[in-house]
């Protein structure tokens, strides 16, 4: 998901529902784009415009190897 200020202007390519843990149900648009971590290989993903911060979801993170460094670090290889 990236910030809903940073799709200003642009036209949706579709829109999908979500549902947090919540319970919680939340529709928005969606975008067809790349996704770019560090100098690893771009890869195409849908991309969604919803809050304020950030997130890569575990599509994206599926393909990599991630390993949380105690906090102090995150390490994402191919």
């Amino acid at each position: 998901m990236i910030p809903e200020s940073r799709v200003k202007g642009l036209q949706p390519d579709d829109s999908a529902r979500f549902v947090f843990p919540d319970g919680t149900v939340v529709e928005s648009d969606t975008f067809r784009g790349i996704v770019r971590l560090g100098d690893l290989e771009p890869v195409t993903a849908e991309i969604t415009a919803l809050g304020t911060e950030f997130i890569v979801g575990i599509r994206i993170l599926s393909r990599y190897e991630v390993i949380l460094d105690h906090g102090r670090r995150v390490i994402v290889s191919p």
